[in-house]
Parts: C-alpha cells; structure tokens; sequence
C-alpha cells in the first residue's frame, strides 16, 4: 500500500524580477445562478497596485469563468499601465491555454498556482456580490492576508 503524498502549503510569493502579479480567480454563487470574479496587481515587492472584482451571470463551466476572471485581470492591468506581468491562476489548464493571448505585453509569463497562495484574489471573487461588503471583506480579510503574506 502507498503512502499518501504530502504538498506543503503554498503562500502568494513576490516576483524575483521586477515584474508586476496579477492573481486572479473566480467564485460561484450557486443560489444566485451567478459567478465573480476577482484580480489583484501587486508590484515585485508585494505592494498592491490595483485591485477589482466583478459578478458575472452564471456561465455554463468552471473553465469559463476561470478564463473570465483571467481576462478581467489582464484589462486591469492594460488599464493600469503595466506591461510585464506575471498571471497566476489557480486554473492550470485555463492557464495554458490563455498564454497566447497576452501579445500586448512585452513580457509575461503565466503560472499555475494553488488557491493557498492565491487567497487576495478568492477573497475579491467570492465578495464580488456587493461593492459595499467587498470594502469591508479587503480591509478585513484580504488585508490580514496580504500583511501575513509579506512576513513569509
């Protein structure tokens, strides 16, 4: 009998160049038939660039909206100015397959990463129902994350 294989747990890490993150992910709101989205830039320190998050009306797969939230990040990094960016996804085949669509940076790089280091995005995503409550959930949530993640 095999033992079962044990991963340490992966926190959100900051870029060895100087290139800008973007963490993106997507959340489903079963009852509500509706989907979020939610994207964090954060600079090659770890300091927050910009951040969003959005609903969308429930689409039909997990891979949709994952590859959604994708591209809602990606428009707020254009919006933002950034061209070298780094996309991380917890999505590893939405992940592959939107790599070439992001010819309008002059360097990029997309990586899958696990939810356990992807947290700041899965808090903007599944607060993406209410502007209001996602002010209240990054200063408390997302915040108490990102400043745990700069002590790593």
């Amino acid at each position: 009998m095999q033992a079962p294989t044990f991963r340490p747990r992966e926190h959100w890490s900051t870029s060895t160049q100087s290139l800008t993150k973007l963490n993106v992910d997507a959340a489903c709101f079963k009852d509500q038939n509706m989907m979020g989205v939610g994207a964090i830039l954060r600079d090659h320190m770890g300091h927050t660039i910009k951040w969003g998050a959005a609903t969308l009306q429930r689409l039909r797969t997990a891979e949709e909206v994952e590859a959604r939230a994708i591209l809602f990040g990606l428009d707020l990094a254009m919006h933002a100015g950034i061209t070298d960016l780094i996309v991380e996804s917890d999505n590893q085949a939405i992940a592959n397959h939107i790599k070439r669509k992001l010819q309008t940076f002059r360097l990029f790089k997309v990586v899958f990463t696990r939810r356990s280091s992807n947290m700041v995005a899965h808090i903007l995503a599944r607060n993406a129902q209410s502007t209001t409550r996602i002010h209240f959930t990054l200063l408390k949530q997302a915040q108490s994350v990102l400043n745990a993640e700069m002590f790593l």
